[in-house]
């Protein structure tokens, strides 16, 4: 029974999140918290010394600013919570990773808030308590900042805002047209005017930088402040419906 040796894992993403730099702080406070918890197991470390020592363990943050490594535009700082924080400029990071590794191992938590894709979490231990316990404190955290609109990062909430979007402007387009020309059967142009219509929408709505702009996956808002998707999404949804009425108004008319 002692050559055994147990593994849990356990992962959960979060589609987007919102808050302040107070609140990203003490996200990483809970991860720190978390790495002092530890249990004392050797299997932690890749050294065959039975006995353990804190010093194989390691937790630090990571910032890192810029998003294309190719073209040299990439810049990151790691070290201990509030130093590499200190380092994050809102407007230009792109992640943050809170990591508690062992030398020479995987880490054993891994949180990675990226602002160009999912916020990540992965846990690796041979503590099944330790594991639950790092996953339900920081869920329960990062849950705080999760975005009403959070669901339109989804894949399906992405394929009905795009869709309805496209299929309301089109729409509009042709009813504009109708309008000033008359019946749709006397122009056969008028369906391909929609289409084009829905699809420049479709196009538009799928460009990855163009809804990482109405829909952030990480955005650092000032206290008491409202996330950018809620506002923008208000105010495209506000704009569009003003464009529909002022459309069949007129048509009606």
């Amino acid at each position: 029974m002692k050559d055994l040796k147990r593994q849990t894992v356990r992962w959960r993403t979060w589609l987007a999140w919102a808050g302040t730099t107070e609140e990203l702080r003490g996200i990483g406070r809970v991860v720190e918290r978390l790495y002092e918890t530890i249990p004392a197991q050797d299997n932690y470390c890749s050294s065959s010394d039975s006995f353990f020592n804190r010093d194989k363990l390691k937790f630090e943050t990571t910032v890192t600013h810029g998003d294309d490594p190719v073209a040299g535009n990439l810049d990151s700082v790691a070290g201990d919570l509030e130093g590499a924080l200190a380092e994050l400029d809102r407007r230009t990071a792109t992640s943050v990773i809170f990591q508690i590794t062992g030398l020479g191992a995987d880490p054993l938590l891994r949180l990675k808030m990226n602002w160009l894709g999912m916020i990540h979490l992965t846990i690796s231990s041979s503590d099944l308590g330790w594991a639950h316990q790092a996953l339900g404190s920081v869920s329960e955290e990062l849950d705080k900042g999760r975005p009403w609109w959070a669901w339109a990062r989804s894949t399906w909430g992405r394929t009905l805002v795009v869709d309805v979007s496209a299929l309301t402007f089109a729409t509009s387009v042709l009813l504009l047209i109708a309008s000033f020309v008359g019946s749709f059967a006397e122009y056969f142009w008028q369906p391909i005017v929609g289409f084009v219509a829905f699809v420049a929408v479709q196009v538009i709505g799928l460009s990855e930088r163009v809804y990482r702009w109405l829909f952030p996956r990480v955005e650092l808002i000032t206290v008491d402040g409202q996330s950018t998707g809620s506002r923008r999404f208000v105010l495209a949804g506000s704009l569009v419906l003003s464009f529909v009425v002022g459309v069949i108004v007129n048509f009606v008319s």
